[in-house]
């Protein structure tokens, strides 16, 4: 009996398009934004039930896909600094982080936004570019210390909960964002009042967790295997 490989190719397609849409990008130019930081101010824009709080930002910086950081560098570069452009990158992939902290916090957290500084050549691709935020599962000692070959605090910066997406275009060059923060995040801030509290950037819109992109591997073999029997 021949084997059916015909049969199994569409899913064999569509995982392979998974994985290469979870992969990072190694492209020559830039597809970045924040690419010259720090610039401007980092901070936390709260609404309380006491009152309105503005806090700077405790840590700030990237780590890059191959997992290095080094806490002496502050920039909080998110995406690919290209070098086939002037931004004379190294075409890794970076994730950024932010930190704050939440100990003078009273009352309850109703509103928040972050508000952030992107320099004078915040590189981007297309008409716009989305920088999605996320929670930080690995302690925030690890993630604001240097580091190689931490390759899991890059994917945690670009997993998990979705703190909120800003689509970066080129008005925003030289210029204070505001990112609003959505339910999510107001649930983990109120969580953290007391504490410190972390929070993740990436290019691109929400990605799984690993746990939950091994959950599609299984469902496309699954799926693979249904074919199969039906043929």
């Amino acid at each position: 009996m021949k084997p059916n490989f015909p049969k199994l190719l569409p899913s064999v397609s569509l995982a392979l398009g998974l994985m290469a849409a979870a992969m990072p990008s190694h492209a020559g130019l830039s597809n970045a934004f924040f690419s010259y930081s720090p610039f401007g101010t980092q901070t936390l824009e709260l609404t309380t039930t006491t009152g309105s709080v503005s806090i700077g930002a405790s840590s700030t910086g990237w780590w890059d896909q191959n997992g290095a950081h080094s806490s002496f560098n502050p920039n909080y570069i998110v995406g690919v600094c290209g070098s086939s452009d002037t931004c004379s990158g190294d075409n890794l992939d970076h994730r950024d982080f932010f930190i704050f902290d939440l100990s003078t916090v009273r009352g309850s957290i109703l509103s928040a936004a972050l508000n952030i500084g992107n320099g004078p050549s915040g590189y981007y691709g297309g008409a716009f570019l989305p920088v999605s935020f996320f929670d930080v599962f690995t302690d925030l000692n690890d993630v604001a210390a240097s580091g190689v070959g931490r390759t899991d605090i890059y994917a945690d910066l670009g997993s998990g909960v979705s703190y909120g997406v800003f689509n970066a275009t080129a008005a925003d060059v030289n210029m204070q964002v505001v990112i609003n923060l959505n339910g999510n995040a107001l649930s983990a801030l109120n969580a953290a009042i007391g504490s410190s509290w972390g929070i993740g950037g990436a290019i691109g819109g929400e990605v799984p967790e690993p746990g939950s992109m091994a959950l599609v591997w299984l469902g496309v073999a699954a799926l693979a295997a249904v074919r199969q029997r039906k043929a």
